[in-house]
């Protein structure tokens, strides 16, 4: 079997057992590990090679045998720990107060480094007696026998009713309209919400996207009509039907609050601070911490979609402070998961959504939150989460806040889940760190930490990514040869540019931050022979005209405005793609993935 990167650290091993422990001598070729059949520790080699968690013996003199479990993620480590307590600990061994999880930092020595490259999160030691060493190898092998014959499970973790509508809040946060709509389907096969409530949330849906015909034309709208609906799904409705005189679009209008449920009465809301109002979303947490999950929900029901972010200084250090204490309160975050999933992804909306975003004011508010959602949503992320992440750690950036403890959030919500699908993420996280901070080193390091997962998945990139990371790692002054470690010329071979097969002529990109709107034109102009328009006010204006004639039209959710969106409603919806990052690597995968979808079109 193929060692891959391990192969160092299984010769350091294997040395150890070379002298003490002879049955367990192995043989390694040019990275190819040779095991016999039967050899002890086949199953554990095994594992480990693939990239799953492992155990492996280290012997001195007569000392009992220390063990070190290996994983590649905390979340591996601690399933594989738990089953070291159902077949082994503590009947056949057990740790000292020298074992338990070692974090990597914490290790010492040449074969602790290069247990890192098995376990770059830490890992697990425990020893056994020297005598219980056999029935501890059987224990072992029992159990990776009869994990290979166990029947692969048929079918997802079934989520929860809380996530998916925090997903589908977040979804609308990102302008993933794909996704959101999947939840809503999702919901209606697993049957976790009623009828209504579902159509609710598609005709939020439609609103969100101002796809107004869409609720004009729907079937059952005579029979919502004669409902008692909650008020804003009627003022949704209203709009929709051109009952609502609007002569503009309130900045804040992205703050639609999630309806999971029709308007209850309202419930006696807990003691708040006289500053406060019922609007306040401090009640909100209020509800939360007291475990109040019904007024939770009532609130944000309620929440007015129309709300303003010109609150007082006071106000905005309540807020920030019950985001911090929320951060803090693990016990409350357990209990109440759920609801502050759902809470928190609606209450970005309101803050991040809106032209003025990042305001000097809510410096703190915005910190908070970066770390308040890191920590509900690091190591079991989608791709939506972390461009959430990206943007809240922009706007503390911009406005000159504790750069190191954004870095680290940044570095530690990628070593969380150090997976090819989080590849994307890393490299708009790089882009942000080399615009908005002077931290080269830090920078420098999180492309290192994502070429050793390159290194390991390279077939699973695109040619255009591979291209990507390698002129990402010339920017950052890696050498030809660095890069080559990781990305050998011949893997970033010459290949048809899609992007210009296309022979697109006009390519719009709307985008109120006109750096990344610049970086992704200039990327496009040198790959396409389009025009390439940018489109960075916060009002419809020429620019704005010109790209009503374009191509395709790439929108960045959220560094957009609702003015401009509403320039967009007649413009033909296939050819309108909605960019869920801000940076300017997010709006060139975007286009990417729209020319791959509609190729064969392009070229008919």
């Amino acid at each position: 079997m193929n060692t891959g990167p391990f192969a160092n650290l299984i010769f350091e091993f294997d040395k150890n057992w070379r002298v003490h422990a002879p049955d367990l001598a192995m043989s390694i070729r040019d990275d190819e590990l040779d095991l016999w059949e039967n050899h002890p520790l086949k199953g554990e080699m095994a594992c480990l090679c693939s990239g799953r968690s492992a155990s492996l013996p280290f012997f001195r003199n007569n000392e009992p045998v220390i063990w070190c479990t290996l994983a590649p993620d905390n979340d591996s480590l601690r399933q594989a720990v738990g089953s070291l307590n159902a077949w082994v600990i503590p009947s056949f061994g057990g740790t000292t107060d020298e074992d338990g999880y070692v974090h990597p930092d914490a290790a010492r020595g040449a074969l602790a480094s290069l247990i890192k490259t098995a376990a770059p999160e830490g890992y697990f030691r425990w020893r056994c007696p020297r005598e219980n060493f056999s029935e501890v190898i059987e224990k072992l092998r029992l159990f990776r026998s009869l994990e290979s014959i166990r029947p692969r499970r048929s079918r997802a973790p079934r989520p929860s009713l809380y996530e998916l509508r925090a997903r589908f809040a977040t979804a609308l946060l990102v302008g993933d309209r794909d996704r959101a709509e999947e939840i809503i389907q999702l919901l209606d096969s697993l049957q976790l919400e009623t009828a209504v409530n579902t159509q609710f949330m598609r005709i939020r849906l439609w609103y969100h996207f101002r796809e107004f015909d869409k609720i004009r034309f729907h079937p059952d709208l005579p029979h919502l009509l004669d409902q008692t609906v909650p008020a804003k799904v009627r003022f949704w409705i209203d709009e929709a039907l051109g009952n609502v005189e609007r002569p503009s679009i309130p900045s804040t209008q992205a703050a639609e609050i999630s309806v999971s449920s029709p308007v209850s009465p309202p419930l006696e809301t807990p003691s708040l601070d006289s500053a406060q109002t019922s609007g306040d979303w401090v009640e909100w947490f209020a509800h939360v911490k007291q475990g109040n999950r019904e007024g939770a929900e009532v609130f944000i029901q309620e929440r007015p979609s129309e709300t303003t972010l010109d609150i007082p200084f006071s106000a905005v250090s309540k807020l920030a402070e019950c985001i911090e204490d929320l951060y803090l309160d693990e016990t409350v975050r357990s209990r109440e998961h759920g609801i502050i999933l759902e809470g928190i992804a609606n209450l970005l909306q309101e803050f991040v959504l809106e032209p003025q975003f990042p305001r000097p004011a809510l410096g703190s508010v915005y910190f908070a939150l970066l770390q308040l959602w890191s920590s509900l949503h690091a190591g079991i992320s989608g791709q939506e989460h972390g461009s959430v992440l990206l943007e809240l750690a922009s706007a503390v950036l911009r406005l000159n806040r504790d750069q190191k403890a954004v870095c680290d959030l940044l570095e530690a919500w990628w070593k969380a889940r150090p997976v090819p699908s989080q590849l994307p993420y890393v490299l708009d996280a790089i882009e942000l760190l080399d615009r908005e901070t002077t931290d080269q080193e830090a920078t420098a390091n999180l492309w290192l930490s994502a070429a050793n997962t390159i290194l390991r998945s390279r077939d699973l990139l695109s040619p255009s990514d591979k291209e990507l990371w390698r002129r990402t790692g010339m920017h950052l002054g890696f050498s030809e040869a660095d890069i080559a470690q990781y990305l050998p010329p011949e893997v970033v071979a010459a290949h048809e540019d899609l992007l210009s097969a296309a022979n697109l002529s006009h390519i719009a990109i709307v985008c109120l931050r006109e750096q990344q709107a610049n970086e992704a034109a200039k990327a496009i102009r040198e790959r396409t022979n389009a025009r390439v328009t940018t489109v960075t006010s916060e009002n419809a204006s020429g620019e704005t005209k010109l790209a009503l004639n374009a191509d395709v039209v790439l929108f960045v959710w959220m560094a957009s405005t609702h003015a401009v969106f509403r320039a967009f409603d007649n413009y033909e919806r296939k050819r309108f793609c909605y960019v869920q990052g801000t940076g300017a690597s997010s709006i060139v995968r975007t286009l990417e993935r729209w020319v791959m979808a509609n190729y064969s079109c392009l070229n008919a």
